[in-house]
Formats: C-alpha cells, sequence, structure tokens
C-alpha cells in the first residue's frame, strides 16, 4: 500500500506509513492453519497509532490456539 501511494499521489514513504498507522486500527488474518482444512482466525494484531522508529507497530492480540483475545486498547 506504501508503495501504490508513494507512485500515485508522491507521498513519502515515511508519511505513508504514518498514514496507514493511524488509518488502521486492527489487522485480522483468516487461513488454514496448518492442524486442519478449515478457514479459521490465524491472529489478530493491534497497529500503534504512533511510529515506533520510523516503522509501523503492531502488538498481537491474538494468536491461533489462545483461549481468549487481549483488549483493542486503541479508540
Amino acid at each position: 500500500m506504501a508503495l501504490i501511494m508513494g507512485v500515485d499521489a508522491k507521498i513519502e514513504r515515511m508519511n505513508a506509513k504514518d498514514l496507514i498507522a493511524q488509518g488502521i486500527e486492527v489487522l485480522v488474518q483468516v487461513g488454514v492453519p496448518r492442524s486442519g482444512d478449515k478457514r479459521r482466525l490465524i491472529g489478530v494484531w493491534e497497529i500503534q497509532a504512533e511510529l515506533k522508529g520510523g516503522n509501523v507497530a503492531f502488538e498481537q492480540l491474538y494468536a491461533f490456539g489462545d483461549k481468549s483475545m487481549k483488549p483493542v486498547s486503541r479508540r
């Protein structure tokens, strides 16, 4: 997405990362785990609103097999 934004709108890479961090709150991965053939929730990550060291920072809230998910702190 950052590459497309940079090419199409002439947005600097750092500004594109900042837009992603501010605009996306949660990333959800759905797929087929190694243990089966049905689609499952594989992971959930909260995306931090502030860049860390110039990069988008993630905090994992759920991984396949966990009993529960950590609460989303970003509002």
